[in-house]
């Protein structure tokens, strides 16, 4: 199965080409602000770099969010039209849970907690919870950080990633809490999630009901 997945949630363009869970091609695009302007470009690029045609995609998969409402309409009007004229499906993915696939397996002892942080401006992030295993004990929510917050996991290993993390560093100051640098969503784990959700039966026709944005 060949997937087309885009990560739009935030300022960076993140587009991947997978086979199964094999990644054949990633673009990133590092500019502010750009996403309308880039978003179709870079999809012919990456279908360029692969040798790929478009309509040898068997599925679509999008970054539903939280995180920026404006880039996260760019992608989902974007890869609504490309589904609609080739009548194929589209799943979306929580950008958070897909936050979580980029941690290294060999940080992930028993009773691990991952908090993936996406910045949403002062200090408000866009965060979940979950284990060791991926599995969400807390699903996205808008949290203001204090010095109490994720207290209640004081005795267990806590790692914090994602744009969000920077600025808590000097708050969130339990022992066991670990900052990880430079974790970005990336839209090569959006396509691996979008594939496990995929049922096979996922066809345009309820396509609103499986991908939908999630701007919290």
């Amino acid at each position: 199965m060949l997937i087309l997945a885009i990560e739009t949630s935030t300022s960076i363009l993140s587009l991947a080409i997978l086979e199964g869970e094999k990644v054949l091609g990633e673009i990133f695009i590092h500019k502010k602000n750009s996403h309308a302007e880039k978003i179709h470009s870079a999809i012919e690029n990456i279908l360029k770099l692969c040798e790929i045609k478009l309509d040898e995609i068997n599925l679509f998969a999008i970054s539903e969010g939280p995180g920026s409402y404006t880039g996260l309409r760019i992608g989902f009007a974007s890869l609504y039209g490309i589904c609609f004229s080739l009548q194929k499906p589209l799943i979306s993915v929580s950008t958070l849970e897909a936050m979580t696939y980029q941690i290294q397996k060999e940080l992930l002892s028993e009773n691990t907690i991952l908090v993936p942080m996406l910045d949403a401006k002062g200090m408000k992030v866009y965060s979940l919870i979950s284990n060791e295993k991926r599995e969400i004990i807390s699903p996205p929510k808008k949290i203001t950080i204090n010095e109490n917050s994720f207290q209640e996991f004081h005795k267990e290993k806590v790692l914090f990633f994602g744009d969000g993390s920077e600025k808590c560093k000097n708050i969130l100051l339990g022992k066991n809490f670990k900052f990880i640098p430079n974790i970005i969503p990336q839209a090569k784990n959006i396509g691996i999630l979008a594939e496990k959700k995929y049922s096979g039966n996922e066809t345009l026709n309820n396509i609103s009901k499986i991908a939908k944005p999630f701007y919290l």
